[in-house]
């Protein structure tokens, strides 16, 4: 009888951690999709073509890893302090394929009601830089042309084509971000527990 009230409350804590964690996780992933979006709603208003920019791209990308890394911690903070790793990977993929899912809705209105020109400027700046650095390398006229001709129809992000393919990247680049920091941030709960 003793162990069925022990088992029922262990069943209830883990219920309502499980809970606290799918619910602050989706809070969280809110949170970063809305953060991203608006800092690429005010960078595509200071410089629609910022994205074509390696090092601005890769600080966004730096600082979006990083509120990631934050966003875990506190939802495994309001867990408990500890968590599995199946919990750690559950609230890490639920953060990041809302925010992708966020993130990808504004690229999906900005490139197709608000700015429909702005994927081929892209592609036309990818293009040239592209075609530039091929120049610089020495390489034969006829093997650039080859490469800049099959390039040209994944250079424009604002095609279904390529807006579908960065999608399914971004949701398997998650998946593995999301297993990598699982393992990072699990934290098992200590053996012996003061009374």
């Amino acid at each position: 009888m003793v162990e069925d009230i022990a088992n029922t409350r262990n069943t209830d804590v883990e219920s309502t951690a499980r809970k606290i964690i799918y619910k602050e996780s989706l809070i969280c992933g809110l949170y970063l999709g809305l953060i991203m979006v608006a800092i690429y709603v005010l960078s595509w208003l200071v410089n629609p073509l910022y994205s074509t920019n390696t090092f601005i791209s890769g600080a966004l990308q730096l600082f979006e890893f990083g509120l990631l890394c934050i966003f875990i911690l506190s939802v495994r903070k309001l867990a408990g302090g500890s968590w599995s790793y199946s919990q750690a990977f559950s609230s890490s993929i639920i953060i990041t394929l809302l925010s992708v899912g966020l993130k990808y809705s504004w690229n999906f209105i900005l490139y197709n009601f608000i700015d429909r020109s702005l994927g081929e400027r892209i592609g036309e700046v990818v293009f040239a830089t592209v075609q530039k650095e091929l120049l610089k390398t020495g390489i034969s006229q006829g093997v650039i042309d080859t490469n800049l001709e099959n390039m040209k129809s994944y250079s424009n992000p604002g095609t279904p084509k390529i807006f579908l393919l960065a999608l399914v990247s971004s949701v398997i680049a998650s998946l593995v971000i999301s297993l990598i920091l699982a393992v990072i941030v699990k934290k098992n709960k200590p053996v012996f527990t003061s009374v």
